[in-house]
């Protein structure tokens, strides 16, 4: 990752919680996102 993206990234749950979502939403999509990471390295397929 470069470091745009790793700003992006540290930035999005304060983002969310502006837009209303609880720390509750914000973990179970950040859980949903690496879940699908897994699978796809665990499968051999390219990460994007």
């Amino acid at each position: 990752m470069d470091i745009s993206s790793e700003l992006v990234y540290s930035l999005l749950p304060r983002f969310m919680t502006t837009l209303g979502a609880s720390m509750v939403n914000i973990g179970i999509i950040e859980g949903f996102a690496e879940t699908q990471q897994s699978n796809k390295t665990g499968l051999g397929l390219p990460s994007v």
